[in-house]
């Protein structure tokens, strides 16, 4: 008997229900998010949230070697950098390695990885009992400072850094088929619509058939549109490394896009695309 799937892109709020060779068939869905999870040791905190964000930051600096300092400072010539980390459970609070991570930012967009003398699973950190039974996304970002001289790293929990100014384009991009649409609301909309139809009509499930995937699957697609409408930092976060090469051959597939703009000028703008879909 041939699987049914239920398909969403989770931006757009649209479900979308097919047999594996039968045309999409569009209904209105919502999808509350889900509540964060409870770190072990903060079930009796006030701010349960911050106390697991600083056990989390705590962990993973402490974890650090002087091996792994002279890997970081060897790779940027920043004063200061922040670590960002990546904590993925599956609905049992079991860590899933292949989408957790730990990576160190020269900015929010410039990120470099490092070999690690420890894997994350080794972290003294984990879910509480009383956390809620589903999947859940633990993640922190710590700004550290760079002594050279002494080759050290120097936690800032209180660091904020200024902040450059920013202007939204007043133009997103266009998606072929969308030239008609004026603000940057509906253009942004029908964006978003064409490009979950892409993904929609091109995904091949005959993947999901070898691997004999049952129940829900949850993918994340990010990329930066450049200037030039080409696609870059294309990044895919799926349950199976074969699921992630399928969503990136799909994203190498989008149609020549416009750039957004502002004041007629290109910008490139980043998009994150969630990508669910359900075996039955």
């Amino acid at each position: 008997m041939m699987k049914k799937y239920l398909f969403t892109a989770l931006l757009f709020s649209l479900v979308f229900v097919c047999n594996a060779q039968d045309s999409f068939i569009i209904e209105q869905k919502s999808t509350p998010p889900p509540p964060p999870p409870i770190v072990e040791g903060c079930e009796e905190e006030e701010y349960r949230s911050k106390c697991g964000v600083d056990k989390l930051n705590n962990a993973a600096f402490e974890a650090l070697k002087a091996t792994d300092i002279e890997k970081i400072i060897g790779h940027t010539q920043k004063d200061i950098i922040f670590m960002k980390i990546i904590l993925s459970y599956d609905i049992d609070k079991k860590l899933l390695l292949e989408d957790s991570s730990i990576k160190f930012h020269e900015s929010k967009r410039k990120s470099f990885g490092v070999p690690l003398s420890f894997s994350l699973n080794e972290l003294p950190f984990a879910l509480s009992s009383t956390s809620f039974n589903q999947e859940a996304i633990m993640s922190s970002s710590l700004f550290l400072k760079i002594d050279r001289a002494n080759k050290k790293l120097i936690p800032l929990y209180n660091y904020k850094p200024k902040r450059k100014s920013f202007s939204v384009p007043d133009k997103f991009a266009i998606y072929p088929g969308c030239e008609d649409q004026t603000t940057f609301a509906t253009q942004r909309k029908c964006f978003g619509s064409s490009i979950s139809k892409h993904v929609s009509e091109n995904f091949d499930f005959e993947v999901v058939e070898k691997l004999d995937i049952e129940g829900v699957v949850k993918m994340y697609a990010s990329f930066s549109i450049a200037e030039n409408g080409s696609l870059t930092n294309v990044n895919v976060r799926a349950p199976h490394p074969m699921l992630a090469r399928e969503v990136e051959r799909i994203i190498k597939m989008l149609p020549e896009i416009k750039p957004a703009s502002l004041r007629d000028t290109p910008v490139s703008i980043p998009y994150t695309l969630p990508i669910v879909f359900k075996v039955n």
